[in-house]
This record gives structure tokens, C-alpha cells and sequence, in this order.
């Protein structure tokens, strides 16, 4: 009967020091699944929009080549076709930059749990020097890097998106401004600056709260 009881004991004790590893390694799995989805999101998203893109250039393509009455309202109407569709690649980059910053958001969130959980294990079990001989990333390391850094295949990601939105803002201020480029061209450099800012500012700030 004892010889019982002191093995269900082992057995609980087993149990119980064995169920927080399980949780932990569970928690760390889908933080990498989450980590990996994100990335993956990252270049679905610029596939499409890439695609959104093409399809509008298309229609503009096909609006200022077809033959139209020289009239001012057919010349207008088209104007204001080609302005709206200008307008709304526009939109829809804008919604697909901030969606990339929650991308962004969203790797960080899943790497840094990730680093907690190894954070753990190394005071855990600080003879096994995890940190020193097997840890290339550490939480440390990781808020101490700038994940609003355009050098990274987010931050090339973001560059595309930025360009394409700073090109339709551009070729819609031609259109609507009746073919005014030196004022255009200065709109375009500084939509360009502004989105490159807005992405930098609001990654940092995601940073810095951590």
C-alpha cells in the first residue's frame, strides 16, 4: 500500500513538474506559427495589391486611349473617371500600409513572446548557459533593434506601397490640376516623405511601448 501511494506520488509530482514545459512549449509553437503567418500575410498582401494596382492602370490605361467626342463634358467626364480611380488606388494603398504596420506589429509581438519564453529557460537553468552559447536573439537584443527600419522585407514591402500611392497621388494632381507637374512633382515628394514617416512613427512607437 505504501510502496502505492509513494509511486502516485512520483507519478503526480511527474505530472506536475512536466505540465508547465507542455504549456510553454505550446505557447511558444504558436507564437512561431503567428510569427510565420505574419510574414506570410506580408507577401499575399503585396500580391494583391500589386494585382488591385494593375487592374486600375489597366482601366485608366484603356479610358485615355479610347476615342471620345472632343466636347468639354465627355472631356470632363473622363477627367473625372480617371481622377476617381487615381483617388481610390490612393485609398486602398493608404488601408494596405496600415495593414502592414500591423503586420509588422504583429511579427514583434510573436518574436518578442517567443525570446520571453528562452528568457525563461535561461534563468531557469542558468548552467546551461543558454544565453551565452545558444541564444542568438534575446529579448534584449530584440527592443534594442529598430523594426521600423526600411532594410528589412517589410521595409521593402512599405517602399513598394509608398511608391505606388505617391505615383497615383502625383497622377492624380496632374489630372485634377489640369497638367500643372512642377507642383505635382513637389506633392509626390512629399507624400512620399510623409508615408516613410507616418510607417517609421508609428513602428517606433510600437517599440518604445514595450
Amino acid at each position: 500500500m505504501a510502496a502505492a501511494q509513494s509511486a502516485g506520488k512520483k507519478d503526480v509530482r511527474k505530472v506536475t513538474e512536466s505540465f508547465p514545459h507542455e504549456i510553454l512549449i505550446a505557447e511558444f509553437n504558436y507564437a512561431r506559427e503567428t510569427a510565420a503567418q505574419a510574414m506570410d500575410d506580408r507577401h499575399k498582401m503585396v500580391n494583391f495589391f500589386l494585382l488591385t494596382v494593375g487592374i486600375f492602370a489597366n482601366a485608366i490605361g484603356i479610358l485615355l486611349t479610347e476615342k471620345t467626342d472632343k466636347d468639354l463634358f465627355s472631356l470632363m467626364t473622363k477627367n473625372i473617371v480617371v481622377s476617381s480611380l487615381l483617388l481610390l488606388i490612393l485609398i486602398i494603398g493608404l488601408l494596405y500600409l496600415l495593414k502592414l504596420i500591423r503586420l509588422r506589429s504583429a511579427w514583434f509581438e510573436s518574436a518578442l513572446c517567443m525570446n520571453q519564453i528562452k528568457d525563461y529557460y535561461n534563468e531557469r537553468f542558468p548552467e546551461w548557459g543558454l544565453k551565452a552559447k545558444a541564444f542568438r536573439w534575446t529579448t534584449e537584443t530584440l527592443i534594442r533593434q529598430d523594426i521600423s527600419k526600411m532594410r528589412t522585407i517589410f521595409g521593402y514591402s512599405a517602399l513598394l506601397i509608398i511608391l505606388l500611392n505617391s505615383i497615383a497621388f502625383f497622377a492624380f494632381f496632374v489630372t485634377s490640376s489640369g497638367g500643372n507637374w512642377k507642383v505635382s512633382l513637389i506633392f509626390f515628394g512629399a507624400v512620399f516623405i510623409l508615408q516613410i514617416v507616418f510607417y517609421k512613427a508609428a513602428l517606433s512607437d510600437e517599440r518604445l511601448a514595450r
